[in-house]
């Protein structure tokens, strides 16, 4: 476990042992000298009394107690190349065995990355007589977290990272990075006497057209996460009037290309205490954020909150003893594959203070032990905000590095491959009258093809539109349906090659109508059988809540084959298929007069029956209404 420590406060400790010790061996002169630098000393002049303190350790060089507060000055005042070397050789020339200069050598050595010397002091520390258990134990813990460090630091990563330009960067702390799928809008925070949200967009591969967020106010907006589709922001408003807590989470709609006035998300994610940072997953069923809630681990803890079928946030649920621990775990952000978990900790190994590590979301829905970054991209000092793109690998991350504009920045950067995420892609579906174009609002929902379980469902605005961030190379199914609307059904695979662009698709609703004609695309059977597969059965389903919505209408199943095979054994298949779907109808309460099933064989080909692709295709399933 890390132990964040930062140098020692020494002068507190040694100044009631300096402002009343003997002055032995200085003279008259000396002695008033050293009363007046030790009053100085206890004003934190430490700038002002450097160049005499260094004269007077020059002229009195066995003075000790003069030159341990040399020594501390030096660190005061951050001049460490000239504290570790005078440190060292206070210790050799006068024997000391004194945990105070072994803890100044290991701080100062620290601060100019002498990692071995500074592991050795400690180590030296504590062969210190009478040292005490609980600082045996503290020194301990700091050897180890120094160890870690040194050992990160002579196994780097790849790491270049891209300056994102004085558009973007600028002497203020810029952190939060966040993109939009097509990776043309970087919404980001800006602090400089407030917290403000920011917006820049791409143009001809530059972060130009920066401009805030038009519902900035004078105290704290921040740590924001963007909806897929672009359409919802949440993000972290600390002293709202209408707010819970100190900091809670608020959110906006983009409406017409205007944000609406903010609204807290409410409880159960908002409470008394802090709450901030929130991640949006990208299928927009689930929030991450960090809180300090009552019944955590300690500290800030990491939480998810999931969306009901009802359109309700549940009960947050802290994300447990593998991710949080009794210190502070922050700035959450779940990619779009769903499974890979960034976040910023002083709570694990880190190789400063916060580090940024990678978790897994396994099959059995547990967390792996979080993978620190590794170094340089963690570095002595505190990183957080990062924010991986849809390929996976292209990162952003806000940081203080040489060469920026001053304070936090935001860089680009490649992953290395092990921190990778899964390459995702996003779904753009357009929803529309088949005979008016008109666009439609309607309900969808996105299932997990293999095993049926919902990965994201939603409603349309009057744009008809919806986007939606998943994996690549899986298989789902997509239904949406309106009332007075035939329901519409798709299977598809999403591709990597589908990244650059959007995976489309152009949905054309039937309103319920005579000759009104779906194709079944989730129905399917086994190979020359007629066995209905179980993944059938909620296509099949939507097909009965169709029928009881809508009493008087009658419908033909049809059935389609290829052309692989004889006439005949089509037909008889195509026939079977067909009767299939309607038995099933039947057992669960469809009237049978209201169904007939027809089998037509190879002869209505959709597609060319010259391709894979175009034979299946031609297998299908039809549901067209007859009689209204």
């Amino acid at each position: 476990m890390n132990t964040r420590f930062l140098f020692s406060i020494l002068l507190v400790i040694f100044s009631t042992s300096i402002l009343f010790g003997k002055s032995d061996g200085l003279s008259k002169k000396g002695e008033k000298q050293w009363f007046y630098l030790n009053s100085q000393a206890s004003l934190k002049r430490y700038d002002y009394i450097l160049p005499h303190l260094e004269k007077l350790v020059q002229s009195n060089p066995d003075f000790i107690k003069g030159r341990k507060l040399l020594a501390e000055t030096y660190i005061y005042t951050q001049q460490f190349d000239k504290a570790a070397p005078f440190i060292k050789k206070s210790i050799e020339t006068y024997k000391l065995n004194d945990k105070y200069w072994w803890q100044m050598s290991s701080d100062a050595n620290r601060a100019i990355k002498n990692y071995p010397e500074a592991i050795n002091s400690l180590k030296s520390l504590l062969k210190v007589p009478a040292l005490g258990l609980p600082y045996q134990k503290l020194t301990e813990e700091k050897i180890k977290q120094l160890e870690y460090t040194w050992f990160m630091i002579q196994n780097p990563v790849p790491f270049q990272p891209i300056q994102l330009g004085n558009e973007v960067n600028t002497p203020a702390f810029e952190l939060y990075p966040f993109l939009s799928p097509d990776g043309e809008k970087l919404y980001f925070t800006r602090k400089e006497r407030n917290e403000e949200l920011f917006q820049a967009e791409k143009v001809n591969g530059n972060w130009n057209n920066v401009k805030e967020l038009s519902f900035n106010t004078d105290v704290n907006e921040g740590a924001q996460s963007v909806s897929a589709d672009g359409k919802l922001i949440l993000f972290t408003a600390c002293n709202y009037p209408n707010g819970l807590g100190s900091c809670d989470i608020f959110y906006s709609f983009l409406v017409n290309g205007t944000w609406t006035t903010p609204n807290g998300i409410g409880a159960p994610i908002n409470s008394t205490d802090w709450e901030s940072q929130p991640s949006i997953s990208a299928n927009g069923m689930a929030i991450l954020f960090s809180s300090n809630r009552p019944g955590g681990k300690g500290g800030k803890d990491l939480y998810i909150s999931y969306l009901n079928k009802e359109n309700k946030w549940l009960e947050p649920q802290n994300l447990g003893d593998v991710i949080n621990t009794p210190f502070d775990e922050e700035t959450p952000f779940l990619h779009a594959d769903g499974r890979s978990l960034y976040f910023s900790s002083n709570g694990h190994s880190s190789i400063g203070g916060k580090d940024i590590f990678v978790s897994r979301l396994s099959d059995n829905g547990k967390w792996s032990e979080p993978v620190n970054l590794g170094y340089p991209i963690n570095t002595e000092k505190d990183e957080s905000s990062i924010y991986v793109e849809l390929d996976g690998k292209s990162a952003y991350l806000a940081s203080e590095r040489e060469g920026g504009q001053g304070k936090l920045d935001l860089y680009q950067f490649v992953l290395h491959d092990s921190v990778r995420s899964t390459p995702s892609t996003f779904v753009n579906a357009i929803v529309s009258d088949i005979h008016t174009k008109a666009k439609l609002d309607v309900e969808y929902s996105i299932f997990n093809f293999e095993n049926n379980q919902i990965f994201s469902f939603g409603q349309t605005k009057q744009d008809g539109e919806f986007l939606i961030c998943m994996p690549v190379n899986k298989t789902y199914r997509l239904e949406i349906t309106k009332p007075g609307y035939m329901f519409y059904s798709e299977q598809f695979l999403t591709q990597s090659g589908s990244m650059v662009k959007p995976y489309v698709l152009e949905v054309k609703m039937q309103p319920i109508a005579l000759g009104a004609n779906i194709i079944l695309k989730n129905i399917l059977f086994k190979t020359d059988s007629y066995e209905l597969g179980d993944l059938s059965f909620p296509e099949l389903q939507k097909i009965i809540e169709l029928m009881n919505a809508n009493k008087n209408i009658k419908a033909i199943v049809k059935g389609h084959t290829d052309n692989i095979g004889s006439s005949n054994y089509n037909l008889e298949l195509s026939q079977k298929r067909a009767q299939s779907v309607v038995d099933y109808l039947l057992q669960n309460g469809i009237a049978a007069d209201r169904l007939s099933a027809k089998g037509m064989g190879a002869s209505q080909p959709i597609s060319t029956n010259d391709t894979e692709e175009g034979r299946l295709e031609n297998r299908r399933t039809e549901f067209q209404i007859v009689e209204q």
